[in-house]
């Protein structure tokens, strides 16, 4: 599917520069993949055969843009969990740190 893109030239140079230098490898894809589209018009099949990407994706990513501009294509909802054990990282750090110590290392150590 084509899709139009009305950019200002401000937006084109900020999505040419983020595209480089953005510090997220899937927010530098999308952002390189809407600066093409935005530039060429290409369909999004060949967008995706020069970016690497699915041409759903970059439907997607160019809806994504339209509704929500170029802080909306910044978001990333992926790798968001957090473990449980988060909570416990100071008691376990300090437990390895304990059971690593030269004590429990001796040959002549009893448990």
């Amino acid at each position: 599917m084509l899709t139009k893109f009305k950019i200002s030239s401000g937006e084109l140079a900020r999505l040419n520069y983020e595209r480089y230098h953005y510090p997220c490898p899937l927010v530098q894809k999308r952002l390189h993949s809407i600066y093409i589209k935005a530039m060429s018009g290409l369909s999004n099949e060949d967008v995706g055969n020069f970016t690497d990407a699915h041409r759903n994706s970059i439907s997607e990513w160019a809806k994504v843009y339209q509704q929500g501009g170029f802080d909306a294509l910044l978001i990333v909802k992926h790798g968001t969990n957090t473990s449980l054990l988060e909570n416990h990282a100071s008691s376990i750090d300090e437990l390895f740190t304990e059971r690593t110590s030269s004590k429990y290392w001796r040959s002549d150590y009893k448990n």
